[in-house]
């Protein structure tokens, strides 16, 4: 199982082990501005500032690769979606329980989204939201095994096929899954503790 996980660096690597904060600037942002459309209408936040700390990080793992392999160096702003929304195709850093580092993953599925899957002649499964066939940011559609698809099945039957107010779905860059919504279904945006920019 592919799985990508981050560390706070120095930019001193000792046998692949990441060492301590490499950088911590405060930033500033302004107060969000009123969301315009449906899809960003149901996670708003009302907030009049929002404090954000960069932070450089390395990746540790394959599962973003090959949009982000194991190794690279990503600045991520900590604190980002306090004030801001979510937004599909965001990259993210994410807590789970039961992981020490957080996760780096990209945002699928949005509130209000509709999500189902079609079984394959291959007898897996793809993944479709909003009626369309969800793929890897290379074009490669996700396909799961039926085993890899019960947590989020379980998820989107109690939801009744929609993700709800304020939960997101992220998923890594292998088709057949990782950790991520294939393993343990919709994330609050609570657990979104970080954007990457890279």
């Amino acid at each position: 199982m592919y799985h990508s996980v981050l560390h706070n660096t120095t930019g001193v690597l000792a046998g692949g082990v990441v060492l301590g904060l490499v950088m911590g600037v405060l930033l500033r942002h302004p107060a969000p501005t009123p969301p315009t459309s449906p899809e960003r209408a149901s996670s708003a936040v009302d907030a009049a500032a929002c404090t954000v700390t960069r932070e450089e990080k390395t990746v540790r793992g394959s599962s973003m690769a090959p949009l982000i392999p194991a190794g690279a160096r990503i600045e991520a702003e900590m604190g980002y979606y306090t004030c801001h929304t979510p937004e599909r195709g965001d990259i993210v850093l994410a807590t789970y329980v039961g992981n020490d580092a957080p996760l780096i993953k990209r945002i699928h599925g949005i509130p209000d989204d509709t999500v189902d899957f079609a079984q394959t002649p291959q007898g897996t499964y793809h993944l479709l939201i909003n009626g369309a066939v969800e793929t890897t940011s290379s074009g490669t559609p996700y396909a799961f095994s039926r085993d890899a698809i019960q947590e989020l099945a379980k998820y989107m039957n109690a939801y009744h096929g929609t993700i709800p107010r304020n939960y997101y779905l992220l998923l890594g860059e292998q088709p057949q899954g990782s950790m991520d919504a294939a393993r343990f279904g919709l994330l609050h945006r609570f657990a979104l503790i970080g954007k990457v920019m890279w």
